[in-house]
């Protein structure tokens, strides 16, 4: 055993490896201890005997620090150190265990029954580990002012290549590329991460790259805006008329450099921010520095303009001159995040690391939010840790601070915007929603064409469209072939933890969803040929009305189809309702003319009865005259009579057919009225009814049709 009344070292500190960061991030500059006054397992003499090295730690050292946890009571040479520190400390009739709890365990007997420091809570660490170094006798160590080696949401810079990683194999590729061929393009989706492998990555190995003899390159780079022709000019130093002689200067000022490389970055300025004139000129003026031999282009592009550029003066393209970036996933984004820190000697726990790869899901313009994650955390560092702690307290929604990252963007791009153009932004997150039904609502891809309303002037949707994509809030794509172009959110994040995005959902939900309803009848009604296949009818022309003459449309903005369908819709359903009354019409003119037939029948039966009547009362009265017999007098008095009984039958027989007549004519105009009127059509059927059934005679059948379809409605 050794013995010492001066220990060389304060602590021994005993951890499991999983705790590594913890201990090397927060613990030891907690307690300010000089690093000479600490022993760990790291400092182990290679080759000696664990025992040894375990007891000779314990023995040197005035107090030893178990880090527990379920790693550490898991691991056999833990368990054999804190036996050992026990049994020191019982030989030694003095208190040198000191148990620090880092995360909920079960722990052995020997270790509970001692006083422990408490630190599962990280909310507390500060307060227990400052009752460890008032043992120790050390006072708080100041604060540290660490730069932060994550550039946010803006690429990195050739600058800050010293902390850019997770790209060598790109890079790798582009340098043997560069061997053999001068012309790259390099292509993804907004926040790939294209700009900062070709400025962080390649151009500084491009520099030091063994390759080529030192100093051979001079490189320049630029990106096009909206006057590419001027930018390039004034990035080559010389006139663009005779682009040989611009070259040699340029190389003569820069010697020893004989070969140029020109980075254009941003490519997808070309066809956003120029004409089509301006296009063509500038793309047929890099086309002239790709035949020069000297020169080397490279052109980082987005991927959904990549059939734009083929198009042009530089296609078609080879596929070798295309390198598609993805953003780094598994082991290179690991080491994109861990790496920048520990460089500095900050600790970034596995635990945190997991939840951003987690929460990064392989999205495809995620990239930048993670590096401003990163850069928020930054400014929480607990001494040299970057903690899920701290992770977890960024957002108390729930949503991760990737969420509140994307948030705090989303709310400061959204405040740069002019009022008109906000209002179109508005309407494009509505639009990209996808609306849950009872589950979480989720992104939901639309092409371009979708999202612009009739009333939208579309310089300043592009402009819109532009700022979003290029502040990775949406990410725009496309096939090669130059199908409709497509935006989708950045991240599924932004839905659930933008809280401005949140209360337009809430407050526009029915709305949006009546916009698309409608919508989708119109599309179908385009589909259709745009005739009268697909047309509304007159349940569905109310709420198209309606919305159409409402603040929603234009809050939300249509489609030229939706009105084209309503005024076309409207024409056809009065065109049907002209139709209808002209054949009601014409009902009731033939129901008329039946009756107008009729009574004239009666008349003339009613005309002829009253002669035969007459005729009779004068055969009688001559008779009666001319025999002066009263037997023949009341003979003829009975023939009289029976005639008539006969002309009031006749009589009562056309007021049968005239009142089956009215009841027609009441049948004709109740099915008339059936679809403008419901109700006055079943009144109408009723009176039908009644006219015939009120004197006991039978109901007409038409009448008695007309009821029942009256009262089908």
């Amino acid at each position: 055993m050794i013995a010492s009344t001066s220990p060389p070292y304060d602590l021994f500190i005993s951890y499991a490896g999983q705790d590594y960061a913890w201990v090397a991030g927060y613990l030891r500059p907690a307690l300010g201890l000089p690093a000479e006054r600490i022993i760990t397992e790291e400092e182990f003499q290679p080759g000696a005997a664990v025992v040894s090295e375990f007891e000779r730690a314990v023995e040197s050292s005035r107090y030893t620090l178990l880090i527990l946890s379920p790693d550490y009571l898991a691991d056999p040479w833990s368990n054999f150190g804190d036996t050992l520190v026990a049994q020191v400390g019982v030989d030694a009739d003095r208190d040198r265990f000191i148990p620090l709890l880092l995360r909920s365990c079960e722990l052995p007997l020997h270790i509970e029954s001692r006083v422990s420091l408490d630190c599962t809570n990280p909310a507390e660490a500060a307060t227990q580990l400052a009752r460890l170094r008032d043992l120790l006798h050390r006072p708080e160590p100041p604060p540290e002012h660490i730069a932060c080696p994550y550039p946010g949401m803006l690429p990195f810079t050739e600058t800050q290549s010293g902390a850019f990683y997770g790209r060598d194999k790109e890079i790798s590729a582009m340098l043997r590329y560069l061997r053999g061929q001068r012309f790259l393009v390099v292509v993804g989706p907004s926040g790939a991460g294209k700009s900062s492998l070709v400025h962080a990555g390649l151009l500084p190995a491009l520099r030091q790259s063994s390759y080529w003899p030192h100093d051979s390159w001079h490189i320049c780079t630029m990106r096009p805006g909206e006057h590419p022709i001027r930018l390039l000019a004034e990035t080559l130093g010389g006139g663009l008329d005779h682009l040989a002689a611009t070259i040699t200067a340029l190389l003569v000022t820069h010697a020893p450099a004989v070969r140029l490389l020109l980075v254009v970055d941003q490519g997808e300025e070309i066809f956003t921010l120029n004409t089509p004139a301006r296009q063509t000129r500038f793309l047929t003026l890099l086309q002239a520095l790709r035949d020069d031999p000297r020169c080397a282009l490279i052109l980082t592009l987005r991927a959904d303009f990549y059939a734009d550029l083929t198009a042009g003066p530089l296609g078609p393209l080879d596929p070798t001159q295309r390198l598609t970036v993805a953003p780094p996933q598994g082991a290179a984004l690991h080491q994109a995040i861990q790496q920048p820190a520990a460089d500095l000697q900050v600790y970034v726990e596995d635990d945190l690391v997991q939840r951003l790869l987690a929460d990064a899901a392989d999205e495809p313009g995620v990239l930048p939010l993670l590096q401003e994650t990163l850069a928020l955390l930054w400014e929480r560092m607990q001494h040299r840790l970057l903690a899920l702690y701290s992770y977890q307290q960024l957002d108390s929604g729930g949503h991760g601070g990737l969420a509140v990252a994307l948030a705090a963007k989303a709310d400061a791009t959204w405040n740069s915007l002019p009022p008109p153009r906000q209002i179109i932004a508005r309407r494009l997150f509505l639009r990209l929603v996808q609306f849950g039904e009872g589950r979480a609502d989720t992104r939901r891809r639309q092409p371009i064409i979708a999202l612009r309303a009739q009333t939208d002037d579309p310089t300043l949707f592009d402009a819109t469209l532009r700022d979003l994509t290029a502040n990775r809030l949406v990410t725009v794509g496309g096939d090669d072939a130059g199908s409709d172009k497509t935006v989708d959110i950045a991240h599924e994040v932004l839905i659930a933890g933008w809280p401005r995005l949140k209360g337009w959902l809430a407050a526009s939900r029915e709305a949006e969803l009546t916009r698309r309803r409608l919508e989708d009848k119109a599309a179908e009604w385009v589909r259709l040929g745009r005739g009268d296949g697909g047309l509304l009818d007159s349940s569905e022309m109310p709420e198209a009305v309606k919305w159409l003459a409402g603040p929603d449309a234009a809050a939300l903005g249509y489609d030229e189809a939706l009105a084209a369908l309503v005024a076309r819709s409207q024409a056809a359903i009065q065109q049907a309702a002209a139709e209808r009354e002209a054949a009601r019409r014409r009902e009731l003119d033939q129901a008329n003319a039946l009756a107008t037939e009729k009574s004239r029948l009666f008349d003339v039966q009613a005309c002829a009865a009253a002669q035969q009547r007459r005729l009779a009362h004068r055969l009688a009265v001559a008779l009666i005259g001319t025999l002066g017999l009263f037997t023949l007098a009341v003979g003829l008095a009975f023939w009289a009579n029976r005639l008539t009984q006969e002309a009031q039958a006749l009589t009562a027989q056309v007021s049968r057919q005239l009142r089956a007549a009215q009841a027609q004519t009441l049948a004709a105009r109740a099915n008339a009225e059936l679809d403008n009127d419901p109700e006055r059509s079943l009144l109408l059927a009723v009176e039908a009814i009644s006219v015939t059934l009120r004197l006991s005679e039978p109901v007409v059948p038409q009448a008695e049709d007309a009821l029942h379809a009256a009262l089908g409605r």
